[in-house]
């Protein structure tokens, strides 16, 4: 699906300085397995260092998939944070992400039951670039959780 240009999030920051007019300089799937010693033919369903993370997940979390990288995974917490209402406890998920991986899509998405799932609710708090073509992010539930029982989130990615 190509990209809705009119969307903000539907851009990044070129890896290579001046940008990258008429050329891309994205990450592959494919570069990214050559890169970590794995075939380029790889399957994305596979998880060769049995951390219980796939290669799709490895790739998206800019993981090792040749050593366990649990440490990787998303991080949920709460967080005493204050988006103008004056300061709560908000339900929060921190992740990295490949910033040039463009056949990656990463959505957050909050539930109140575990089984009905919805995207565009969640509410990025930040995003640092952080040097090495990654971004870590962090985003937070659109109410406070006090007296919310029920708040889960998660990262959906597909590729």
């Amino acid at each position: 699906m190509p990209a809705d240009h009119a969307d903000p999030l539907a851009w990044r920051v070129s890896y290579r300085s001046g940008g990258s007019p008429g050329t891309h300089d994205s990450l592959e799937f494919s570069s990214w397995a050559a890169a970590n010693g794995l075939d380029t033919g790889a399957s994305l369903d596979v998880d060769p260092d049995l951390d219980g993370l796939n290669n799709l997940l490895e790739y998206a979390l800019a993981s090792n998939p040749a050593i366990s990288s649990v440490g990787d995974l998303p991080a949920g917490a709460l967080a005493l944070l204050d988006p103008g209402t004056g300061p709560a406890d908000y339900l929060t998920i921190t992740f990295r992400r490949q910033t040039l991986a463009d056949d990656l899509a990463y959505a957050v998405e909050v539930s109140s039951d575990l089984e009905t799932w919805r995207s565009g609710e969640a509410v990025r708090v930040s995003s640092t670039e952080r040097g090495d073509g990654t971004t870590a992010e962090v985003w937070r539930m659109a109410r406070p959780a006090d007296g919310e029982p029920g708040q889960f989130m998660r990262l959906w990615v597909e590729g």
